[in-house]
Formats: structure tokens, C-alpha cells, sequence
């Protein structure tokens, strides 16, 4: 878990965004992928965060929050906006089924296929602060320059999960 510098309250878009880090970390097929020390980056103050990726660190991931645009009210006391999860995805080799299928892990990890999975962890991100608990994938990840084939895909995708904040209570 991130531990801020800052002496300041946590934000609703803070707490949805580890919430659902958490909820990937603790997947057992992400956390075997992204096994190597390193490979898994989700801006909690670590030296690689901001570093390019190596070949070496393959498959690796990092998972970036970003604007999602404008925030609406919902109410006088409330306001509700996207919070938006860039995800880069490093993977060895030129089989683009390898980057498919690990975007698919991810989305697995997101929506379980046990009958009470979804839920639970639509439940914990609520409890976090999101709206609906639904993570939308909004952009498969993709390589855009695949074409240079140089013995790796560095794709990107994106997900977005609707969060609410109270700012009169």
C-alpha cells in the first residue's frame, strides 16, 4: 500500500484506485505473471515506478490513474466522474495472443468466475468510493507500433470505474 507524503485527507478517487490495485495484486494468475520484482507498478512511491521497463522484467505491467474527463454533480453535496486506469503491458515474444489473453487475466481478476466474486469486489470498491463498483474496460490493450517487431509487445489499454465524492456532508 502506498504511504503518502502528504498530510492530507485520502480522496475518493485514491481510495477506488488502490482498492482495485489491491484486488488485482491479490489475484493468484496476476500475482505468478507479474512474479518478478518490479514487473507489477502502480505509483506507490517505488524508485521503478517512473522508470522504462527492461525486456528482463517481462511480462510486466504498470497501472496509471488519469483524468477522466469532466466531474457532474449528482446532488449539492455530491459530484460524480471516472476515475480512468491506463494500463502498460509488456510482454515477450511476437504472439499477440500472449497480450490478449493477459488483458483478459486482468479483466478475470476484476470479474471472478465465482459465483459471488463479482459482487465482493464490486462491494469493495464501493465501500472505496465508486458509484457502481463496475469496472468498464474502455480500451483493450494494444500495441500501437507492433509493426517493429522487436521481440516484445509494449501495449496499452484502459478501464474506468464511476466514483462519487461527497463534498458537503
Amino acid at each position: 500500500m502506498a504511504t503518502p507524503t502528504l498530510p492530507l485527507k485520502t480522496a475518493p478517487r485514491t481510495s477506488v484506485f488502490r482498492a482495485l490495485l489491491g484486488v488485482i495484486g491479490c489475484d493468484p494468475t496476476l500475482r505468478r505473471i507479474f512474479g518478478k520484482p518490479g514487473s507489477l507498478r502502480v505509483w506507490d512511491g517505488s524508485t521503478e515506478d517512473a522508470a522504462d521497463f527492461a525486456l528482463v522484467q517481462a511480462p510486466a505491467a504498470r497501472f496509471t490513474p488519469m483524468s477522466g474527463g469532466v466531474d457532474d454533480w449528482f446532488s449539492p453535496e455530491m459530484q460524480f466522474g471516472d476515475l480512468v486506469v491506463g494500463v502498460e503491458l509488456l510482454v515477450r515474444g511476437t504472439n499477440v495472443d500472449d497480450v490478449m489473453n493477459l488483458w483478459w487475466a486482468i479483466q478475470r481478476a476484476i470479474y471472478p468466475e465465482t459465483p459471488d466474486g463479482p459482487l465482493a469486489i464490486a462491494n469493495k470498491l464501493m465501500a472505496a468510493g465508486a458509484t457502481t463498483g463496475m469496472v468498464t474496460f474502455i480500451e483493450p490493450a494494444f500495441d500501437p507500433d507492433a509493426a517493429r517487431s522487436n521481440g516484445y509487445f509494449l501495449a496499452y489499454g484502459r478501464m474506468k470505474v464511476e466514483i462519487r465524492e461527497i463534498l458537503n456532508p
